[in-house]
């Protein structure tokens, strides 16, 4: 017969951290003497005192994470320290969960068609004109145009390498625009157009003639622009801006998992690294909020060793009754009691004056352990409980 073990670090490339019921946060009789300096300002750089946080930002651990953790140690019995339960929880945001408000109380914008999620009304609404036209609008060539005029130089994109017609032609602007949308290019049009290589090469020019320029015709998918037509990208850009409801929606505050991480725009995200990595406030919290779930949920937390360890056992702990016990299992008992902690593997190496087989005292372990009477650790070893 042989038992299973959970093993924590299975969910987790984490080594163990310091115990942070024990270990204090380096730095902290330094920070209490400049924090009467410091207060109202973050870190100082060569430009002087940056601006207080813009965010409120509060991190704690996904429920089903932790739900998931409980669930195996009950299934297993063994008992586990806090701390590595703390540590299997915290190393990937993907297990935490982060609620971010903004201190002025303002609002964040969430784009409807794929949920992203920006600090400003400005950047949702880029995002919906960069990223979201082809989900929201339809796209109609309506005629071609040929290009019959004279013309000493064109322009060309040193991005795509495209042809461009010059700035004097009558339609150059929707050209413009329609040239940034095909090829998914993210520039303000006055820097794209100040940035175009110039080309005065006639047979270049006479190439470029033969290729007729495409007029289109946009549309907004859903009836979401009253099935109003328009003619350049520019338009139905302007339109998204003046009817953004329809394409954002506002938030008070944010309550995510730390899956959805990526959903954020990169200000928040940069804001929730350096609170993630540099913030040890948290964690603190976060290990205290898990001894009080531990103990809701019905499990025994106790300290134990010279370093007062935290542990969390699944079975309550359970008084000996001997008219209870099988002799076999009063015999295990006092072997254990012989001693602070005993490994299982000398246990079931004990002699017994051979009234008991190796197969007998897995048993009789893995009953006593469910009943309370023993505790087993990660490690192997056993005590009375």
């Amino acid at each position: 017969m042989t038992d299973k073990k959970i093993d924590l670090s299975s969910l987790s490339n984490l080594d163990l951290g310091p115990n942070w019921e024990t270990t204090p946060v380096k730095g902290n009789k330094e920070f209490k003497q400049t924090k009467k300096k410091r207060k109202g300002y973050l870190k100082t750089n060569d430009r002087g005192a940056i601006a207080k946080p813009i965010f409120d930002i509060n991190i704690t651990y996904d429920h089903s994470v932790i739900s998931k953790i409980k669930d195996k140690i009950r299934k297993s019995g063994i008992t586990y320290s806090v701390e590595e339960i703390a540590n299997t929880i915290i190393s990937t945001k993907e297990r935490l969960s982060f609620k971010v408000e903004k201190q002025n109380k303002e609002t964040f914008f969430e784009v409807i068609f794929d949920s992203s999620i920006f600090s400003s009304r400005d950047k949702a609404i880029s995002h919906v004109i960069q990223n979201g036209l082809d989900s929201l609008v339809n796209v109609t060539s309506v005629e071609e145009e040929s290009t019959t005029g004279k013309y000493d130089s064109i322009l060309k994109c040193p991005i795509s390498k495209k042809l461009l017609p010059p700035k004097n032609y009558h339609n150059f602007e929707s050209c413009v625009y329609q040239h940034l949308y095909e090829n998914k290019i993210v520039r303000k049009y006055e820097d794209f157009v100040n940035n175009l290589e110039n080309i005065t090469e006639p047979e270049v020019i006479e190439r470029w003639k033969k290729t007729p320029i495409k007029k289109f015709t946009y549309q907004f998918k859903n009836k979401l622009g009253k099935e109003k037509k328009f003619e350049s990208i520019n338009l139905i850009s302007k339109e998204i801006e003046n009817s953004f409801v329809n394409f954002v929606r506002e938030k008070n505050k944010l309550v995510i998992s730390g899956i959805e991480i990526d959903k954020l725009d990169k200000l928040l995200v940069n804001e929730i690294k350096e609170f993630f990595d540099k913030n040890h406030k948290w964690k603190k919290d976060l290990f205290f909020n898990i001894i009080i779930n531990l103990k809701k949920s019905g499990f025994h937390i106790f300290k134990t060793g010279k370093q007062k360890i935290m542990y969390a056992c699944p079975i309550k702990p359970k008084e000996f009754d001997k008219e209870k016990l099988s002799e076999s299992c009063f015999n295990i008992i006092q072997i254990i009691k012989q001693s602070t902690k005993i490994s299982k593997k000398d246990l079931i190496n004990t002699n017994f004056k051979k009234t008991i087989s190796k197969d007998s005292i897995l048993y009789e372990l893995k009953w006593l352990l469910k009943e309370g009477y023993i505790k087993e650790f990660k490690d192997g070893q056993i005590s009375i409980n």
